[in-house]
């Protein structure tokens, strides 16, 4: 890749299929090849396909998606946008690092300003995300940076109830401590006593 960045050539060329050369780097974690297309001035926020699909997306939310830490630093300090919607269902990193359980990614993200209450496609937040896989130590980390307990998505789905369904009861304990008993439905109520009654999840 060196030699062939020694020659004029456009480091954000993309193939028929979309696929352009930081997107797939990104996506499989080579990171010397990364650092080297943006020394090229690769953009680091042009939206490719990294399975040749269709599907845009950014270096940063692939990296993220994957756990990709040392690639999500390097495009973080190469000012990559963290905010931009990728994907078929238009996600953030942040979504994608909490989805996927990459605790430092999303830590990464958070302390170079990523907005924790950003909603995706679906009126979906990363709180919700951590809050549907059950990963506690996400939901804590972003509740310490500012997440909406009680926000809601599309069809009026929050966090609590994403994680009450799931039987998250640890994640459930949390957001309840976050919320304070303030905007809790009955039924919300009902479904989270009757679980942590049961001891779900445990």
């Amino acid at each position: 890749v060196e030699e062939m960045l020694r020659k004029p050539q456009d480091p954000n060329w993309a193939n028929a299929f979309g696929q352009t050369p930081l997107v797939v780097a990104s996506d499989l974690g080579h990171l010397e090849v990364a650092a080297l297309l943006l020394e090229a001035k690769a953009d680091p926020d042009l939206l490719g396909s990294a399975e040749g699909d269709g599907e845009q997306q950014t270096p940063l939310y692939l990296a993220s998606t994957e756990g990709h830490l040392e690639i999500v630093h390097l495009l973080l300090e190469a000012n990559a946008d963290h905010g931009i919607l990728s994907g078929s269902h238009g996600r953030t990193a942040l979504y994608q690092a909490s989805w996927h359980g990459h605790l430092e990614v999303a830590r990464a993200l958070l302390d170079f300003g990523g907005a924790v209450n950003q909603k995706d496609g679906c009126c979906h937040t990363a709180l919700q995300a951590a809050a549907i896989r059950g990963y506690g130590r996400m939901v804590r980390l972003l509740l310490d940076a500012g997440a909406n307990a009680d926000v809601e998505g599309s069809l009026g789905d929050s966090p609590l109830l994403h994680a009450a369904q799931e039987g998250h009861v640890e994640v459930v304990r949390l957001l309840l401590q976050a919320l304070d008993g303030e905007h809790l439905s009955s039924r919300h109520l009902d479904v989270v006593r009757s679980l942590l009654k049961s001891g779900a999840g445990q």
